[in-house]
Formats: structure tokens, sequence, C-alpha cells
């Protein structure tokens, strides 16, 4: 809220497309004859597929632009197992110890740890 008697909430033309406010008809495309949709299909089906056509691509560049970080997904794993273990008591503390030794160190910050300074 900008004013105190003006409490319409303010929004950006950034916050319109982000926040995908808009709804409407893909009808150009950047092409070599610099044609429009509707000039290239004269059909109406093979017009509307060109365009659902389209609306996939942007749908699927949209999903594929962040990268899923599998990480924190093994992270939950390791916890619940961890638990199942605790609860369980099947497992003791050296197993899980013995579990974090095979694992694969990070050699590039153990020795920068490790190193003495002069």
């Amino acid at each position: 809220m900008v004013s105190s008697l003006n409490n319409a909430v303010t929004q950006t033309i950034n916050d319109f497309f982000v926040k995908r406010n808009f709804d409407g008809e893909i009808y150009k495309t950047t092409n070599t004859r610099n044609l429009s949709l509707q000039e290239q299909y004269q059909h109406p089906d093979s017009l509307k597929n060109a365009r659902n056509k389209i609306e996939q691509q942007l749908i699927d560049f949209r999903d594929n632009l962040w990268v899923y970080n599998d990480s924190i997904d093994f992270t939950q794993q390791d916890r619940e197992a961890r638990r199942e273990r605790a609860s369980g008591n099947s497992g003791s503390n050296s197993e899980i110890r013995n579990q974090r030794s095979g694992q694969q160190k990070s050699s590039a910050v153990r020795t920068m740890r490790n190193r003495k300074r002069n």
C-alpha cells in the first residue's frame, strides 16, 4: 500500500506477467516470410493445432527452465531411513557411522579445512 488514502493494490507490469493475469491467443511467431499464423494455416483446425503446439513448446520450456535438486530428496530419504532404524532399534549408531564413512567426501573442502596455517 502506497498511501493511507488510496488502499488499492498496486501491481506492476512485471507482476501482471509473472502472476499470469493475462489470457490471449497466439497469432504470430517468427518465421522467414514474416507471416501470421492465420496466413500460414488457412483451415481453422490446423490453426488451432499450430497454436496448441506453440503453447506446449512454451510450457515445456518453462518446465525445463528450473533444475530439480535431487540432493534434497536424497537427504529426506536418508532422514526417514534413520528414523525407521531408530524407532525399530534394528540399527545402531555404528551402522549409521559406517554408512556415512562409505559416502564420498568432498576432497577439496576436506584438504582446505585440514591444511595447517603458517
